[in-house]
């Protein structure tokens, strides 16, 4: 990560393959409402905007604070780096300018790699190659109906895997979309 909370990296050092945040996939707002999934659609004539660059900082060993300022709201994330895993914390704001909404963390995807799979929570599960015309399904919650049936999604190299986990599914959606330019977010 660089000193202003962009540039966000996770190296498997076992199976030799980088993964980079897409800073594009970073969104935040203060004005969307709650589960308002069209807002967050790539492109849109919104209020959720690009998380932006912030500060970062260490605050222990393992532990790095970015704090980000964009027209989205403010920020507060807590990176913290664990033996098996990368913890990411949003941090509650109560000031005028804090961000109701965000992507946590956005899309990670492998460098140098042509595209990325993508297993999708939804039904039994969905294996999505990237092929296909463009598409915008955000999911929220719901069982075995038109949601997410676990609060997770996983992006597939050639030679690794990376599962994203929100660990409390309170107001958790799923941004799956696959752009006109063909760039797959998952978020």
């Amino acid at each position: 990560m660089r000193e202003d909370g962009t540039g966000v990296a996770v190296e498997d050092l076992a199976r030799g393959v980088r993964w980079e945040l897409d800073e594009a996939s970073r969104l935040a707002t203060r004005e969307a409402p709650r589960f308002a999934c069209e807002a967050w659609r790539a492109g849109a004539a919104s209020s959720v905007r690009p998380l932006g660059a912030g500060t970062a900082r260490l605050e222990g060993p393992d532990t790095i604070r970015a704090v980000h300022d964009g027209p989205g709201g403010r920020v507060s994330l807590r990176w913290i780096l664990d033996r098996d895993r990368v913890r990411l914390l949003a941090e509650p704001d109560t000031g005028l300018d804090a961000a109701t909404g965000l992507t946590l963390p956005g899309t990670f995807r492998p460098v140098g790699a042509a595209g990325v799979r993508a297993a999708i929570p939804l039904g039994q599960g969905v294996l999505h190659t990237g092929a296909g015309p463009a598409f915008f399904r955000p999911l929220t919650i719901s069982g075995h109906g038109d949601g997410f049936t676990l609060s997770v999604f996983g992006a597939l190299a050639a030679r690794g895997a990376l599962a994203v986990i929100a660990e409390t599914a309170t107001d958790v959606a799923l941004h799956w979309e696959k752009t006109d330019a063909g760039r797959v977010d998952l978020a």
